[in-house]
């Protein structure tokens, strides 16, 4: 036995210091980019505890629908690249602010023969994009007629800022936050980066740690937009929306994630049902954290068909200041 115990030391010690480091970050920071949305203060998921941070975040995605009804024309065909920056500072005790600085550009793309392959081989919907030419440019939108927004292929421009707040109120292994936003209109609206109003929104976000490598968070919305004021006016409604975050961390600063978040449309009554059905949009990724850093990477589809870019590419970066 004594012969033993020296052999067991080791194994005990090798075991604690290969143990994996739980690192959990909360959700994935993707946003719905379907361009009648992008604008209207589109909701972002996020963890309940308040930090202070700095993250940048680029996603690109690829949008089309060419729908109309007896009022509204819905012409998209375009790729789509946001580049956020968004900082956060903590005041312990009271509340988190933050500022959001989001940077746009449209552009007719690469990807359209790709994604022809990729819907082709495992029998996804390509919403009719193979029956027209290959990366074309399309970005507008019309009601009775009258233009309302015109997005122009190569432009890149600043998107509404959006200021936040949020406090946190812990509840044993549950941490609960209420979160407030204003959307200032610093875009552009005739050409699809801004919709031209203040907007506000207010959420409860809920983070469950059960303990070691699981979180579950949870996020619910309610967004008054504004009214878009473009090149006409449309009248918006306040639009709803619900998230669901799983982490799981796999291995020491290692975690997956996987996530769905919908979201009503702020849009009157269109008769285009991809307009006026919730969005649906389900997100697969994964993050390494490596000191007060990390980087995070995901893919996005549209469940439904409706009311969301085809796929997002997301890539992100964030530093904790403590």
């Amino acid at each position: 036995m004594p012969k033993k115990q020296p052999l067991f030391l080791t194994m005990l010690t090798v075991l604690l210091l290969t143990s994996p480091v739980f690192s959990l970050e909360g959700p994935l920071g993707v946003k719905n980019q379907f361009p009648l949305f992008l604008h209207l203060n589109v909701p972002i998921m996020e963890k309940a505890a308040q930090e202070d941070s700095l993250a940048v975040n680029l996603q690109y995605s690829s949008i089309f629908m060419k729908k109309e009804s007896a009022d509204w024309l819905v012409d998209l065909d375009l790729e789509l690249a946001e580049l956020d920056i968004a900082y956060k500072k903590n005041f312990p005790g009271r509340v988190e602010i933050g500022l959001e600085l989001p940077m746009l550009g449209f552009s007719s793309g690469v990807l359209d023969q790709p994604l022809e392959t990729y819907h082709d081989a495992f029998g996804f919907p390509d919403y009719g994009r193979s029956r027209f030419p290959k990366n074309e440019f399309h970005y507008r939108l019309f009601r009775n007629g009258k233009l309302l927004v015109a997005g122009e292929s190569g432009r890149v421009g600043l998107g509404d800022l959006r200021l936040t707040a949020k406090k946190e109120f812990p509840f044993g292994p549950c941490l609960l936050a209420v979160k407030g936003e204003l959307e200032l209109p610093t875009g552009d609206p005739n050409t699809g980066f801004g919709n031209g109003s203040l907007g506000g929104g207010l959420a409860l976000i809920g983070e469950w740690k059960p303990g070691g490598p699981f979180n579950l968070t949870g996020i619910l919305g309610l967004v008054a937009p504004g009214d878009l004021k473009a090149l006409e006016t449309v009248d918006l409604q306040p639009y709803y929306y619900l998230g669901v975050s799983g982490e799981w961390a796999v291995w020491r600063n290692w975690e997956v994630l996987g996530q769905v978040l919908a979201q009503t449309s702020p849009y009157p009554e269109t008769g285009i049902s991809s307009v006026d059905r919730p969005g649906v949009i389900l997100t697969l990724g994964g993050r390494y954290a490596f000191g007060l850093n990390s980087v995070e990477f995901s893919f996005t589809e549209d469940l439904n068909v409706t009311g969301a870019p085809d796929f997002i590419f997301q890539l992100g970066f964030k530093h904790k200041f403590k």
